[in-house]
C-alpha cells in the first residue's frame, strides 16, 4: 500500500504552481501611505497625470486650518502661490522660512519652487539640504529626486544625453532575485522594492506638475514597466510602458522589445504554464490509476 501512495504524492507535488524564472511637496494629505505594500500605484499615477497642480489647492489645502502661528499661514500662503500663482514669488516666500526656521519641510518645498521656475541646480542644491536633514523622508526615494535632477541638468547641457541610456542605472537584463541590485546611484545600491517605490512614489509626485511629453518622466516610466513585467505584474508593465510612449519615449527598438518579453513572458505564465500543469496532472493522474491497478491485481495473484 506504502507504494501506491508513492504515485499520489508526485501527483499532489506536481499540483504546486512552478516559479518561471517631480516635485517634493511635503504633503501629508496628498501622500498614501503604505503605498507600495498595496497594489494600486498604476491608478495613483493616472490620478496624478489627470490632476493639476490647483486642483491639488483647491482639494487639499484652500480648506485647511492653521493655527495661529504666523509660520504655518505663511507656508500656506507659499503653497497657494507654487500650486496656483507665481512660482518666483513661492521661492521667496520658501526662501524666507528656511531662513527663519531650517527644517526639513521648508528645503524640501525650496527645492521643488526652484525646480517649477527652472532653476535646476538651486533646486539640487536644496533637495540635496533636504535629503541631508531628513535621509528618510517621502519614504525614503528621495536619492531618486536627486538624480532626476541631475538628469535635468544633464539634458540643459545635451537634450539627446538619454538618447541610448536611462536615469537610472538598471541592468540590461534584471535579476530574478528581487533582493539582488536593480539600481546604483552614488556608490549606493538599491534593490527591486527600493527602486520599484523610488520610481512608484516620485512619479506620482511628478505627474502633478509634469504633464506630456517629459523626456526624463517617459523613462522612469519605462524603467517602472521593466519593475513591474519582472514581477509578473504585467496589467501594469503594459500600462507603465504605454504610459512612457505618451510621455514621449523615443527609443523605438528598446520600447517594443519591452512591450515583447512582457508579450512572451505573459504567455508563458498565464498560458502555457497552466497547459503544462493541466497535461502533468493528467498523467500523472493516470499513472497513479494504473499503478493502484496493477498493486491490486498483484495482490490479489
Amino acid at each position: 500500500m506504502k507504494k501506491a501512495l508513492l504515485p499520489l504524492m508526485i501527483f499532489t507535488l506536481a499540483l504546486t504552481p512552478l516559479k518561471v524564472a517631480l516635485a517634493c511637496v511635503d504633503n501629508f494629505l496628498w501622500s498614501p501611505k503604505r503605498f507600495w505594500t498595496i497594489d494600486y500605484q498604476l491608478e495613483l499615477i493616472q490620478k496624478s497625470i489627470a490632476t493639476t497642480p490647483a486642483q491639488l489647492y483647491e482639494e487639499q489645502y484652500k480648506h485647511l486650518e492653521v493655527s495661529e502661528d504666523l509660520t504655518q499661514e505663511k507656508e500656506k500662503l507659499a503653497m497657494k502661490e507654487l500650486l496656483t500663482g507665481d512660482v518666483q514669488k513661492a521661492v521667496t516666500m520658501f526662501l524666507d522660512l528656511e531662513n527663519s526656521n531650517p527644517e526639513y519641510a521648508f528645503a524640501a518645498s525650496l527645492g521643488t519652487a526652484y525646480e517649477l521656475s527652472g532653476d535646476n541646480q538651486n533646486a539640487l542644491k536644496w533637495i540635496k539640504e533636504g535629503v541631508k536633514k531628513n535621509p528618510a523622508s517621502h519614504y525614503g526615494t528621495e536619492w531618486l529626486h536627486v538624480a532626476i535632477l541631475e538628469a535635468k541638468i544633464n539634458l540643459e547641457k545635451d537634450p539627446g544625453y538619454y538618447a541610448e541610456k536611462s536615469v537610472l542605472d538598471m541592468p540590461k537584463r534584471l535579476p530574478a532575485d528581487p533582493d539582488d541590485i536593480f539600481a546604483n546611484f552614488n556608490g549606493q545600491n538599491f534593490n527591486r522594492m527600493q527602486v520599484e517605490t523610488a520610481l512608484a512614489y516620485q512619479l506620482y509626485e511628478r505627474t502633478l506638475f509634469v504633464k506630456p511629453e517629459d523626456v526624463v518622466v517617459a523613462d522612469l516610466l519605462y524603467s517602472l514597466s521593466r519593475i513591474s513585467g519582472n514581477k509578473n505584474d504585467f496589467k501594469s508593465a503594459f500600462a507603465f510602458l504605454r504610459l512612457a510612449k505618451e510621455y514621449g519615449f523615443k527609443d523605438e527598438k528598446r520600447w517594443k522589445d519591452s512591450l515583447s518579453c512582457f508579450k512572451e513572458k505573459q504567455y508563458a505564465i498565464e498560458t502555457l504554464q497552466p497547459l503544462i500543469m493541466t497535461g502533468l496532472a493528467g498523467t500523472l493522474f493516470l499513472l497513479t490509476i494504473l499503478f493502484v491497478w496493477k498493486d491490486r491485481r498483484k495482490r490479489g495473484a
